[in-house]
């Protein structure tokens, strides 16, 4: 099993805070079935300098392999990001084809592949989304939106929801969501 959206680097976000939280969520996922981990910390690109996000994470995340290749632990961890959406993302995606950086749009992406992660606004439907997904689409990134249960607007914007994935837009759900649904059924067949 593959996790793609997972705050087990240290010190990055709001996940683990330290080494030892991160050495427990790792044992929690690999007792879990899981044997690849996207490690996804929070980027804001309108507030965090990306080229130094990038070496931040890359520190953390080389602690991280570095214990679990010591350890023989079986699961392999890659790099990515869960990249707050707004429009200045499409901004800052051309400007790195403008820098004289090894930063490449890969770095942005799971694992290196063509898949972005992006964490939507929680409160505000954002109308502004759809124009986005098609220009990260025309630079050949795949939208993948971060736990779509969360959203507090994803229940009533359902026609909405299917045409972004009419359009290609991928969505990502918790597990918490599918034990829940699971919990949900199981109680319904209970009382009846």
């Amino acid at each position: 099993m593959v996790d793609i959206h997972s705050h087990i680097l240290t010190d990055l976000d709001d996940g683990a805070k330290v080494f030892e939280v991160t050495t427990n969520l790792i044992d929690v996922a690999v007792r879990g079935g899981v044997t690849n981990i996207i490690c996804t910390p929070h980027f804001l690109p309108d507030e965090q300098d990306l080229e130094e996000f990038l070496k931040l994470r890359q520190v953390s995340f080389d602690k991280t392999e570095k214990y679990i290749l010591e350890n023989n632990i079986p699961l392999k961890i890659h790099l990515g990001l869960e990249i707050s959406f707004n429009p200045s993302l499409i901004e800052m995606i051309d400007g790195l084809k403008n820098i004289d950086s090894k930063i490449m749009v890969k770095n942005l992406c799971l694992a290196e592949s063509r898949y972005m992660l992006l964490e939507l606004p929680n409160t505000t439907f954002p109308i502004w989304a759809e124009q986005y997904f098609f220009e990260l689409q025309l630079r050949g990134i795949i939208p993948v939106i971060a736990h779509i249960e969360r959203y507090e607007w994803s229940m009533s914007e359902k026609e909405q929801l299917c045409k972004w994935a009419e359009s290609g837009v991928i969505f990502q759900a918790n597990a918490s969501l599918l034990d829940f649904a699971h919990t949900s059924k199981h109680n319904k067949t209970i009382k009846k």
